[in-house]
């Protein structure tokens, strides 16, 4: 199981990048939105991952794979591959923020997610100001609907929740 808060950062600027204890480049791309599976690239390893769909708690499986296996699978993805930067975030309570900046035509798209042990931990958290608003809620507001539906799709469903 996953249990993970996400949110929206509105500024690159205001998150505090020089405590991020990793950066790295992923490539990503998406076999099937329903059930959400993808294949993904973090440097020279490679991974294929089901995720149940859901909102604070969901079912995730993560299984590495060969690159030739991510190779074979790359011609089978649905959409565009979706490329990020992503920073490991230290905040000051000892808590590990996932921050990834989207590149290519999702520039500009910033998310911050933090992972929980349990429920109750993740209900108690008090968000950094800078993570601006949380979307963990709205199931329809995913990385993978991001890559299916596009920006300006996804903009509009932030439009019709305000």
């Amino acid at each position: 199981m996953e249990i993970e808060r996400q949110f929206l950062v509105d500024d690159i600027k205001s998150v505090p990048l020089d405590m991020a204890r990793r950066r790295y480049s992923i490539c990503q791309g998406y076999i099937s939105f329903n059930p959400e599976m993808r294949i993904r690239q973090l440097g020279n390893e490679y991974f294929f991952t089901f995720k149940s769909s859901g909102g604070l708690v969901r079912r995730e499986e993560e299984f590495k794979i060969s690159e030739k296996d991510f190779l074979n699978l790359m011609p089978r993805i649905t959409g565009k591959m979706l490329n990020k930067s992503r920073y490991e975030v230290m905040l000051d309570s000892g808590q590990i923020v996932i921050f990834d900046v989207y590149e290519d035509d999702l520039s500009g798209m910033y998310m911050a997610e933090v992972e929980f042990d349990d429920v109750d931990d993740a209900n108690a958290f008090t968000p950094p100001e800078w993570f601006g608003r949380e979307i963990t809620y709205d199931t329809r507001l995913t990385a993978a609907n991001l890559v299916k539906h596009g920006l300006k799709w996804f903009e509009g469903v932030l439009s019709e929740t305000r």
